[in-house]
């Protein structure tokens, strides 16, 4: 009987990240324990090419640095470096490879010096160095109890950053939080009025950490967190379960839907939704009862990505 045989090749790719002068590595809870490389390896046969995984990528921690990622050439400007970065969760490398890290921007209003506090899953934790402590402290303890409870809302590589009002007024005027979405990371900005009560600042912050979850679902899937059937029956609805806001676009009307849960499941008493208006300062979510198709929606996209965002994960069958 004739075979064909074939040689199989195996060949190890280390990829090694560097720090740049203004920023580092996190590797421990405390943002005060950096290094300056990071190395990961990959096993691979023949032709194939190393895909790096959550846990290969390092975090990074700039204070101050409105953007990052990592480059394959050496940056030195950190006021407009050039767009060298790429998508890392997508990039196959075929040979072992040098990265550094590029940072940006450290241009807030008034020169404000930024202050990394900590670090919660994947996420920095940052503020302006100008708050007052009491309420940085303030400010630090609603993203630990939001962090205990809620931990996958903290997958996404990325900044919260707490600023002096004025200086988020001049950054996003008008708004209650913002948050920029990037290939490698997300930076939610927040002013220090939404520390004022804890019901706001639930809702605004389980606000902005639902964009980022909805980018970084889309970096692991290729696909964004699907909310058209709900926004399309919702809309039309003469009593809507979430502030009229809610449906300025589907982007929006999925971080609410991430805040309605939220606030539901943890007992935070904002007004009854009876007319679709809210009373200023509390409207994230009401206080009736149905719409469990968008909680159970939730669930599922939480359940997913407390399964390595598997979709086809067993336990996340019963919200499907």
């Amino acid at each position: 009987q004739n075979a064909n045989y074939y040689a199989i090749t195996q060949k190890t790719i280390t990829i090694t990240f560097h720090r740049n002068d203004k920023a580092s590595f996190i590797e421990d809870t405390s943002v005060r324990v950096r290094n300056a490389t990071k190395t990961a390896t990959c096993k691979v046969y023949n032709d194939n090419g190393c895909i790096l995984k959550d846990k290969d990528i390092p975090l990074i921690v700039g204070e101050g640095a409105e953007h990052w990622g990592f480059s394959k050439t050496k940056q030195t400007n950190y006021t407009n470096p050039p767009n060298t970065t790429f998508d890392i969760y997508r990039e196959e490398f075929k040979s072992s490879t040098d990265l550094y890290v590029i940072t940006s921007g450290y241009n807030y209003p008034g020169g404000a010096t930024m202050i990394s506090e900590k670090l919660l899953g994947n996420v920095v934790i940052e503020y302006d160095n100008r708050i007052d402590l009491t309420i940085k402290n303030r400010y630090v303890n609603y993203l630990d109890n939001l962090y205990a409870r809620w931990p996958e809302m903290f997958k996404e590589h990325g900044k919260l950053v707490l600023l002096e009002e004025n200086r988020y007024g001049q950054v996003a005027p008008g708004s209650g939080g913002i948050t920029y979405l990037g290939n490698t990371n997300s930076l939610i900005l927040l002013p220090i009025s939404r520390t004022e009560y804890h019901n706001y600042t639930a809702g605004s912050m389980v606000h902005e950490l639902g964009h980022a979850f909805d980018n970084y679902y889309y970096q692991k899937l290729n696909k964004s967190v699907y909310v058209t059937d709900l926004y399309n029956k919702y809309f039309g609805y003469p009593t809507r379960p979430m502030r009229p806001y809610s449906f300025s676009n589907e982007g929006e009307f999925t971080a609410e839907m991430f805040a309605f849960k939220y606030t539901r499941d943890y007992g935070i008493n904002y007004d009854a939704c009876t007319s679709g208006e809210y009373a200023d300062g509390h409207y994230y979510a009401c206080t009736m009862n149905g719409y469990s198709d968008i909680e159970k929606r939730v669930n599922y996209y939480i359940c997913v990505a407390r399964n390595n965002y598997d979709e086809n994960a067993s336990e996340c069958k019963q919200y499907k």
